[in-house]
């Protein structure tokens, strides 16, 4: 087990906060320095949407600045100050692609959490599924944050484009898997 020692934040944005600790291993009790990242202030800094709409499943073409290619991928994002992760969940989705949830006719479910990187990155990400059981005419998708395009695939094709390596995004496959375990 490692305890911080010192803490010292090197990089702060609006995003992350990265730190440059002096850790000490308790038994064997050498200290060294080690990196962590906190996302967004908080150890739960976000949402990720598996989107279920007549049994096909909403997966978006978006451009990833940090591995420099377009990914196949479910909406995300992070949270808001003083809002909830299931309201996270919904309002990335709607500013991703405009689907409205409602009350009344879709449900939610958090179906896990995860923690992409627990050796330096300080956080969980909880996982949902919104069933949308109401028409969805018209999905604009959100512009800013580099999204491409959005199809809507069956469980097999999302399988079969994991296992060709089309499908990378932990976030992603981590969602699948959880859902997959429900059933």
């Amino acid at each position: 087990m490692l305890t911080t020692k010192e803490k010292e934040i090197i990089f702060v944005n609006k995003y992350i906060e990265l730190q440059n600790n002096l850790v000490e291993n308790v038994e064997s009790k050498k200290v060294f320095k080690h990196i962590k990242i906190i996302e967004n202030g908080t150890t739960t800094p976000g949402a990720v949407v598996l989107c279920e709409y007549k049994e096909k499943y909403l997966l978006l073409e978006n451009y990833r600045y940090g591995i420099d290619e377009i990914c196949i991928e479910l909406p995300r994002g992070y949270i808001e100050k003083n809002e909830s992760l299931e309201n996270c969940a919904i309002r990335e989705l709607y500013e991703e692609t405009n689907i409205i949830f409602n009350k009344r006719t879709d449900n939610i479910t958090k179906i896990g959490e995860i923690s992409i990187n627990s050796s330096i990155i300080a956080s969980k990400v909880s996982l949902f599924l919104i069933n949308i059981n109401q028409e969805i005419n018209d999905i604009q998708l959100q512009n800013t944050e580099h999204i491409k395009s959005y199809s809507w695939y069956s469980k097999e094709e999302i399988y079969k484009d994991i296992k060709e390596g089309k499908i990378i995004d932990s976030f992603t496959i981590s969602s699948l898997l959880f859902y997959s375990l429900m059933e």
